[in-house]
């Protein structure tokens, strides 16, 4: 299931308040109004009590002239490492399609994945070998996959 590490990752809160904030001399105050928060937004941030999210990524990249990935990727860290610790049971139940659906099945099903756009020509059906793009298909949301009716 990916990286296994020992430790969780930094909150973002905890970089702010234990590195950023006491190098720089500033208050919690001080970085709400520089912000455009509340200071109760700052404390509940830096006190691991809140979630970076895009708004305020974009805002702490500003002040602390960063980008807002770094910030969203912090965040994302977080929230897996405490998503696999409250359901990784759950989570090691799952198994990969292919796991349980033969492959005769998924091969002949009436939905394959490809990358290629439609009308592209072609995509690796199964084997790796050449197909043509039905008419009709459909983008998966979030993805650059084109799943095939």
């Amino acid at each position: 299931m990916g990286n296994r590490r020992e430790r969780k990752p930094t909150h973002p809160g905890e970089l702010i308040r234990e590195d950023l904030l006491t190098e720089i001399g500033l208050s919690q105050a001080q970085l709400a109004r520089l912000m455009g928060v509340s200071r109760r937004t700052i404390s509940d941030l830096v006190n691991e009590r809140r979630r970076v999210t895009p708004d305020m990524a974009y805002r702490l990249a500003r002040v602390f002239n960063s980008t807002p990935e770094m910030w969203l990727n912090m965040q994302q860290a977080v929230d897996l490492w405490d998503a696999r610790a409250v359901h990784g049971s759950e989570y090691r139940k799952i198994r990969p399609v292919k796991e349980v659906i033969p492959s005769s099945v998924s091969a002949g099903g009436n939905r394959k994945s490809c990358t290629s756009p439609p009308g592209s020509g072609s995509f690796p059906g199964p084997g790796g070998h050449s197909e043509s793009i039905p008419k009709k298909a459909k983008r998966s949301k979030n993805s650059s996959s084109w799943f095939l009716l």
